[in-house]
């Protein structure tokens, strides 16, 4: 069996994190998750983008573009982690959308994410799929 060459595992941690202009750490908690101190004890952050092989702690070309949409995501659209999460979830289990971050449907605008013209399950075709930050998604669906 052939393996996209985009999905082999290339880029270490931190090379990957200078070409992104984001710090080492910031990428591994994207990509590898990492545990953190509350007043309640230790909470995990689960990763954002699933690597090829978690044992290498290396990413792929489509992880690159992942994590350079979600600086994108970040930065300049004012996007929260937990819009992103949210975000992650809803297409994976509602759409079966796995890499929402590589979607050419995915849209934001003023913090919010949306999700254009992606044919749903069974057939219907979602007209959009918006993240409102509120904690709750709005969805229109239209027939195909």
């Amino acid at each position: 069996m052939d393996i996209d060459p985009r999905e082999f595992p290339t880029y270490g941690i931190a090379e990957a994190a200078g070409y992104l202009h984001i710090p080492p750490a910031t990428l591994r908690s994207w990509t590898v998750g990492r545990t953190y101190q509350t007043r309640e004890g230790p909470k995990p952050f689960e990763s954002l983008i699933k690597l090829p092989d978690l044992s290498q702690a290396r990413l792929s070309f489509s992880n690159l573009v992942e994590a350079h949409v979600l600086r994108g995501l970040r930065t300049r659209h004012d996007v929260s982690i937990r819009a992103v999460r949210q975000a992650l979830s809803y297409a994976e289990q509602q759409l079966g959308l796995e890499r929402l971050l590589l979607s050419e449907e995915l849209l934001t605008s003023a913090g919010e994410i949306f999700l254009a013209d992606f044919d749903g399950p069974g057939g219907r075709s979602a007209a959009g799929a918006r993240y409102t930050g509120r904690g709750s998604w709005s969805c229109w669906w239209g027939t195909s």
